[in-house]
């Protein structure tokens, strides 16, 4: 019994000691948002409160606004991590200050009868971070997402590699008062998932560029 609960105490220790470990971080940067359309300016990604600590990412052309992001990296590749920030975040017409112990991070959320998913914001302990989105920088410093493997052909083993991804649109949501458009539509950053056109008609094709602080 003094055995068992000894190794018990140990493994208690020893788990609350690798969670206490902070996953190495890369450099800060900021997302810059571009896109072909000559009506879009260079625009940079900051978290838009849509309800009760739930958030999306919203653009701003002030570069002042701009959230500062990390990777927390998950392997020995420090180009692919989780995208997280404790940095200011804007949920009205003024910068508030996120007094929040635990970093905050973004992950892909599909939406039922929908190939548009939103990128959701929210606070993540370490633990809580894993089974998040990963997400990878290119060689051209461009946001990526792992594609996975390409099940489109069932019979090719193994299976393709579909490579890193780069599905970047950003689409018209609803605003919401107390955010940072209390009425009409404001951009969110957004992900289409497959192949096919956004079904959004309001989705326009953008570059997620990482820009080095």
């Amino acid at each position: 019994m003094k055995l068992a609960a000894s190794l018990t105490f140990l493994s208690t220790l020893l788990t609350s000691a690798i969670a206490a470990t902070p996953q190495p971080q890369s450099a800060p940067f900021r997302l810059r948002i571009t896109s072909n359309s000559t009506s879009n300016a260079t625009q940079y990604a900051l978290p838009y409160r849509t309800g009760a600590m739930t958030f999306k990412l919203t653009l701003t052309n002030k570069i002042n606004f701009a959230t500062i992001w990390r990777l927390n990296t998950t392997t020995t590749s420090s180009d692919l991590g989780y995208l997280t920030t404790t940095a200011p975040y804007k949920t009205s017409d003024k910068t508030s200050t996120n007094t929040t112990t635990l970093p905050f991070a973004v992950t892909v959320s599909p939406r039922v009868g929908s190939n548009v998913a939103v990128l959701t914001f929210a606070p993540k302990t370490e633990e809580e971070q894993a089974g998040l989105t990963v997400f990878g920088i290119d060689k051209n410093q461009m946001l990526t997402i792992d594609g996975g493997d390409d099940d489109t052909d069932g019979q090719v083993l193994p299976p393709k590699w579909l490579g890193a991804l780069r599905r970047w649109y950003t689409c018209k949501a609803q605003g919401y008062p107390g955010g940072v458009s209390s009425n009409g539509d404001i951009d969110v950053l957004a992900w289409v998932m497959g192949n096919e056109k956004p079904e959004d008609p309001s989705c326009v094709k953008v570059d997620v560029r990482v820009e080095l602080v």
